[in-house]
């Protein structure tokens, strides 16, 4: 005996997948939700990097911290635990010009380099601290994995919008 599932049950599944599509694709614009996972972690991580500082205990401060380490070769002689805190300090510049008809030294212009500045608390009292002079050098640490794990939820959405909208065609056209 064969019963055949009615189009009103297709079309309403079409709707439900259409629906989770749509709100996993939101996960990574709400940000109580997208810590949930690593790239939400690094995400706030980053956030707390360039408009205050990320702390330990902070979320991604773990992963941002070792991710910085192991960059900088420090592993051998720290770990984690032995970084205070990353924060973003714009350093400010100018030119210096020197004229022949005045002693007085003339500056022209300033610019803005982004720095990261890292505050250690470990036993080696040859590293307390360390800049680091380009920002997007420190972010390309982890950026790629923020875009990989945003970019999979997104790719899931549209695979389950895809799928309701087959079933929601199938419907119809029973």
């Amino acid at each position: 005996m064969c019963t055949m599932i009615s189009p009103d049950t297709i079309l309403i599944t079409g709707l439900a997948v259409n629906i989770s599509g749509t709100m996993v694709m939101t996960i990574p614009l709400i940000p109580r939700v997208r810590v949930l996972f690593q790239f939400g972690k690094l995400k706030e991580a980053k956030r707390s990097i360039r408009y205050d500082r990320l702390e330990s205990g902070d979320e991604g401060f773990e992963e941002v911290a070792s991710r910085h380490l192991s960059d900088q070769d420090y592993e051998d002689q720290m770990d984690v635990n032995d970084v205070e805190y990353i924060t973003h300090e714009p350093k400010l510049s100018a030119d210096l010009v020197n004229t022949d008809d005045d002693d007085s030294p003339k500056y022209v212009g300033s610019s803005t380099t982004d720095l990261i500045f890292v505050k250690y608390s470990g036993n080696d009292a040859s590293i307390g601290s360390s800049y680091r002079e380009n920002i997007q050098d420190f972010y390309k640490l982890f950026e790629p994995d923020i875009r990989r794990g945003e970019e999979k939820f997104r790719l899931i959405g549209v695979t389950l919008l895809g799928v309701g909208f087959v079933l929601q065609i199938i419907s119809i056209l029973m």
